[in-house]
């Protein structure tokens, strides 16, 4: 007598795609409500650059004299230093949205993601994944992709209590993001 496991595969199959459905959503449901803390920071220091531009010019139309005039280069300065940090920080958002895309576009179904941080141009993925061949096909398609630098696996190991097998991902700094 066969057994049918046909739809118990189905099943299965459904569950893992609602399973990833919900943490794609939370992603990005976190992604956007970072965009919001990102958009708030930036609005903030624009604010607190157009006061000090206003305070530049209330200076510049009072009495000029060495003081003010001494007063008036630290001010510039520091402010040229806010926009260098701004800008950087700019650039690095978008070089961390490139990256997401990326991912978006060559990570496996098969793979779950656990933690994904981006710290000094350096991406580090942490997840499991049902075989190693699955791991080794996502650092393949992010090597075709030649979106980044460098990647490596960090740590690849399958463990004797669960049928999965860890693993941890780092790549370099994108390419390009233009």
């Amino acid at each position: 007598m066969a057994i049918n496991l046909l739809p118990w595969r189905e099943q299965q199959n459904k569950r893992k795609n609602q399973r990833f459905i919900r943490q794609l959503m939370a992603i990005i449901v976190i992604l956007i409500g970072l965009l919001f803390a990102l958009d708030q920071y930036f609005y903030r220091i624009k604010i607190k650059q157009d006061s000090q531009v206003n305070h530049l010019s209330h200076l510049i139309s009072s009495q000029p004299n060495i003081e003010d005039i001494q007063t008036i280069e630290s001010l510039y300065r520091d402010l040229s230093e806010q926009i260098k940090k701004t800008q950087s920080i700019k650039k690095n958002q978008a070089d961390f949205w490139y990256m997401l895309a990326t991912l978006r576009k060559t990570f496996p179904r098969n793979l779950q993601l656990k933690q994904l941080s981006w710290k000094n141009q350096q991406l580090s993925i942490m997840g499991e994944a049902d075989q190693a061949e699955a791991v080794t096909h996502l650092i393949d398609k992010l090597k075709n992709d030649r979106s980044f630098r460098t990647i490596s696996i960090d740590t690849l190991a399958q463990t004797n209590q669960e049928a999965c097998v860890k693993f941890s991902i780092s790549a370099n700094q994108p390419l390009s993001t233009a």
